[in-house]
């Protein structure tokens, strides 16, 4: 059984409301606004902050995300019409969390696709951080560029510096400008775009003991190289919404390696075995395909659900597709990400109906693709006379 640690406290569910506010605001505007100071935030009105609309969507994630949408209670707490201090809200909706089975529900990393709440225990997640504080010890503080409201973000930039003791700063940017706010003895939590800019940036001395986190999307081979040279401690994560965090690695050469709980199973390859705390043992399926170095250390050969990873977000494709070829004019189309050094987005090719004027074309595909997230609108157009296909007839790159 894994010693019981701590619940989340007020602060964990003021730091969640914000960041599942702010994703619903971001949108909305050209301009991102920076989170607000904790203690401000908790004074903060709804009619401060935010629309009705905004606020509606927001109190519906809150609601799933605390597995509260049956609750009266919680429907009431968060009624737009109660104009209360956030810091009450918080509070009073935790308490309501607090009186239940304490699970929490995270979305899979896609707007595109059919997304799925993937529910996690109190004691699941308390077992996870158990390993998790034993790697990071000795850090004075945490600094998150995820938002505390998905799975990585709320794993490394919420539960586990709360369960440490040690502060928190958030930050949006995803740009090397991060590295000005890099101090010793601190564990730094972003995801591959964010580690790729600080490796393109100037070549500044690292603070002692930083340990850069990554997770949400495989980070290149010659980034981690690259932060290393520069001094930095790597904690490359690998895992899923569906299971958490499997295993580590802790240098760019070096493959993953299992947690503590986890166990390869040989007779099944996509999956592994977790012992739970209440001594159970599950089967988690794998989204990854593996090779194995030995029973407890692997490398992952590829995604088996098709799907790709854009900025942290699993977007498919096939789904990207379909929509554009729902587009009248369009005869058929290809959607593939592009290579790194494209840019690492998605990418199209149209070929268009015979009597279709290709400028109207573009401008209508233009006009979806605002419609469409971020994630999955397509940074390149490309259009031809038919799919650039190889000798044996098969879709090729372009």
């Amino acid at each position: 059984m894994t010693a019981l640690l701590p619940s989340l406290d007020a602060s964990c569910f003021l730091d969640i409301f914000q960041s599942t506010l702010l994703s619903r605001t971001r949108s909305q505007s050209p301009f991102p606004t920076p989170p607000l100071a904790r203690n401000l935030f908790a004074r903060k009105r709804r009619s401060e902050l935010c629309g009705l609309d905004e606020w509606r969507n927001a109190a519906r994630d809150l609601a799933t995300m605390f597995m509260l949408t049956d609750s009266p209670d919680a429907e009431k707490t968060l009624d737009a019409r109660q104009d209360i201090p956030m810091g009450e809200r918080a509070e009073r909706l935790r308490l309501l969390w607090l009186r239940g089975p304490r699970n929490l529900a995270f979305s899979t990393s896609g707007s595109t696709g059919e997304p799925r709440l993937c529910v996690h225990t109190e004691m699941d997640l308390q077992q996870e951080s158990a390993c998790l504080m034993n790697i990071f010890a000795g850090k004075k503080a945490f600094l998150s560029a995820v938002p505390p409201h998905h799975l990585y973000g709320f794993t490394f930039g919420l539960y586990l510096p709360f369960l440490c003791g040690v502060p928190v700063e958030r930050t949006l940017s995803l740009s090397s400008l991060v590295v000005s706010r890099i101090r010793e003895d601190c564990a730094v939590v972003g995801v591959p775009l964010l580690w790729d800019a600080v490796a393109r940036g100037q070549n500044h001395p690292s603070p002692k003991n930083v340990t850069l986190i990554s997770a949400s999307a495989p980070v290149r081979q010659e980034t981690l190289a690259a932060l290393e040279r520069r001094g930095y401690a790597i904690a490359d994560i690998f895992g899923s919404s569906e299971t958490g965090v499997m295993g580590i690695r802790r240098r760019a050469d070096a493959p993953y390696r299992l947690l503590p709980y986890f166990s390869r199973q040989k007779e099944n390859p996509q999956q592994l075995l977790r012992a739970m705390p209440d001594g159970d043992v599950v089967a988690c399926p794998l989204m990854d395909n593996l090779r194995w170095q030995n029973d407890r250390e692997f490398y992952p050969e590829g995604r088996t659900d098709r799907a790709v990873q854009v900025g942290g977000v699993n977007v498919y494709p096939a789904l990207v597709e379909k929509r554009l070829a729902a587009v009248p004019g369009v005869a058929t189309c290809a959607v593939r990400l592009m290579t790194p050094k494209e840019g690492g987005r998605l990418k199209a090719f149209i070929v268009a109906e015979k009597n279709a004027d290709e400028a109207a074309l573009r401008k209508t595909l233009k006009a979806l693709f605002h419609a469409m997230a971020p994630e999955e609108r397509p940074a390149r157009l490309d259009f031809g006379p038919e799919l650039p296909r190889n000798d044996m007839g098969k879709l090729k790159d372009w």
